[in-house]
């Protein structure tokens, strides 16, 4: 079924550098592109920030060395054009305490501000929106800490649970998705965790599609990163 395209594209990513208090950042500065620059709704960003109960500008550098959000203003430029459209860039930083502690991120305040000041600002939104989660999911092997190489064994190891994990994004259950993860640790060290988090709540109970999922190995390291794509309908 043919969908119209997005008026309004809220970008959740992985901040990979972030460790402060704050757990989400965001900038009003636009994304160049080789198709032209992706225009940021900074109105938007205003509003977000006067609802929310933190600093959402208080990491902003984040975004100058981040790849997760670029590398998706890239791909929307060269599936949309860079015009018709704006973005929300947020960076969403780890929720390791959250899983040492066991605690449903939404029942943390930052967290839950957070989605209830996005949501508020998406319940006000007459355009189109679509919420773009830019993440993927482990990292196993001796690269990342682990005492064995990633072989053929761990791979198909890997792939098991990363399926079993991804049940709970089709089912849009984000309290099933966290539990699934605290329950060994994240011993895969799921990167994306923090976004697939908050974007799950914000589409809670919607279904979703697999359309793809992969394994890149890495033989030199002894290492590998599972990826997944997925329509949340």
């Amino acid at each position: 079924m043919a969908h119209e395209p997005p008026e309004l594209i809220v970008i959740l990513g992985t901040s990979h550098y972030g460790g402060g208090p704050e757990l989400f950042s965001a900038t009003r500065k636009n994304y160049a592109t080789p198709f032209g620059a992706v225009e940021t709704d900074g109105g938007f960003i205003d509003r977000l920030a006067a609802r929310y109960q933190g600093d959402l500008f208080a990491d902003e550098m984040l975004h100058r060395g981040e790849h997760s959000i670029e590398f998706q203003a890239l791909f929307l430029a060269y599936a949309f054009g860079a015009r018709g459209y704006q973005v929300v860039p947020i960076l969403v930083s780890s929720f390791h305490e959250l899983v040492a502690s066991g605690v449903t991120p939404a029942r943390d305040s930052r967290v839950g501000s957070f989605i209830a000041a996005l949501r508020s600002e998406l319940d006000a939104e007459q355009r189109r929106v679509l919420i773009l989660a830019g993440v993927d999911f482990a990292h196993v092997g001796r690269k990342f800490g682990d005492e064995f190489g990633a072989d053929r064994a761990v791979a198909e190891r890997l792939q098991r649970e990363d399926l079993g994990l991804i049940e709970n994004i089709k089912r849009g259950d984000p309290e099933g998705f966290f539990a699934d993860i605290v329950k060994d640790r994240d011993a895969r060290r799921i990167c994306g965790l923090a976004p697939m988090y908050t974007q799950l709540e914000l589409l809670r109970g919607r279904r979703a599609r697999l359309l793809k999922y992969g394994i890149a190995m890495e033989p030199q390291s002894e290492s590998a990163v599972s990826f997944a794509s997925l329509a949340i309908d």
